[in-house]
């Protein structure tokens, strides 16, 4: 393979210099780990009150722990808060938490929208790439110091590099595995994320590095939130060609509105292999706090388990609970209570992004049947 060498941070990232077919696993795919960060300073994103940052590194550590029962969790921290995420994060999960230290100034805790999406290569499945998707403050709407993480984490990490064109938060792609793509348009063809770009162009670049046929459009709403709405507490795939939908309670209002419009749009869909999507209604959490994002959609699949959020309301929270577990029968489901991070506009999905692991086939494994 062909590669470009380029130099930066403690490590060295391969580039790549010839055009290759890749694919993003599904993330019921088995998983080497999962990645978490521990915020260094008080950010404007989530201290909007009292105490409001402590509580986060409780949930955060939370999430870590109930992950570690299932997978490892690599917790990237700064030097200088080491000693406090190593005190709260004293997981006695099987596979445990490792607090690692980076040299990153201001860590976000948002890893699904910061880290890099990992991807294989079609022409050789045991080689798995780190894809930097040009984080950018989610459009230039945050402040951020985290424009060149996901390079410098993959050079740390020796794994490497795909460049792409565009910029795209992680949260705002969906994948089943097999070819299919669900993604809003506004977190994509947004003038603060990709200028000047054309849909077809934006098309064909998540298909080259994603390895996706078919890419269907929600329509999604424009400056409703930082993120500009991330389909990953929207629609999410329960497997190729089925597809849970987060439906607002009560519903009404611009959420009901994307709602309505995301079941809309995916029940005269069809996915890459031409099947019809069965659509399932997952209600949130009530909520009378706009700001608060009481999606339980907003889950994150490890190994054997469906790590979900919970809001302290025990009757919307059971039947939550229930769905997930019918909807993933072979998985154990396991709420944790993220009132916080509810709070500062995210969930679980948001704080966490996979490894996928590589199998002794030298190609990616299969949790079960899972896999493409």
């Amino acid at each position: 393979m062909k590669s470009l060498f380029l130099q930066l941070g403690l490590g060295v990232v391969s580039t790549l210099a010839s055009p290759l077919e890749f694919y993003m696993p599904a993330e019921n795919q088995l998983h080497e780990r999962t990645i978490m960060a521990w915020p260094r300073i008080a950010n404007p994103s989530y201290t909007g009150h009292s105490g409001s940052l402590s509580r986060m590194k409780d949930e955060l550590t939370s999430i870590a722990n109930a992950i570690s029962n299932f997978e490892p969790v690599t917790l990237l921290v700064s030097s200088e808060q080491a000693t406090d995420a190593r005190k709260r994060a004293q997981s006695s999960g099987q596979y445990g938490v490792k607090v690692k230290v980076t040299e990153e100034d201001d860590l976000e805790p948002w890893m699904r929208d910061v880290a890099p999406l990992f991807v294989f290569s079609e022409e050789s499945q045991s080689d798995r790439f780190g894809l930097d998707f040009n984080f950018n403050g989610w459009g230039r709407q945050f402040p951020s110091d985290n424009f060149n993480f996901a390079r410098k984490f993959l050079a740390d990490e020796r794994i490497p590099l795909l460049k792409t064109s565009i910029t795209a938060d992680g949260g705002a792609l969906e994948v089943d595995g097999n070819g299919t793509l669900i993604a809003a348009r506004t977190p994509i063809l947004d003038s603060n994320r990709n200028r000047g770009m054309g849909q077809k162009v934006i098309e064909e670049e998540l298909q080259r590095v994603l390895g996706v046929s078919k890419v269907i459009w929600i329509p999604g709403v424009e400056s409703s939130d930082v993120s500009d709405d991330h389909i990953d507490g929207l629609a999410r795939f329960v497997a190729p060609g089925k597809v849970v939908l987060s439906r607002p309670n009560p519903c009404t209002g611009v959420w009901a509105k994307a709602y309505y419009e995301a079941k809309r749009v995916l029940s005269h869909a069809v996915d890459a292999e031409g099947r019809s999507f069965e659509l399932i209604d997952l209600p949130e959490a009530p909520t009378d706090n706009t700001d608060m994002v009481t999606s339980y959609v907003n889950f994150h699949l490890v190994n054997g388990a469906v790590i979900s959020p919970a809001f302290g309301i025990p009757e919307s929270d059971e039947a939550a609970k229930d769905i997930l577990q019918n909807l993933f029968p072979n998985r154990k489901v396991v709420q944790v209570y993220i009132p916080e991070i509810a709070l500062s506009g995210g969930g679980i999905h948001c704080m966490t992004q996979q490894i996928p692991a590589v199998g002794k086939e030298n190609k990616p494994a299969c949790l079960n049947a899972d896999c493409r």
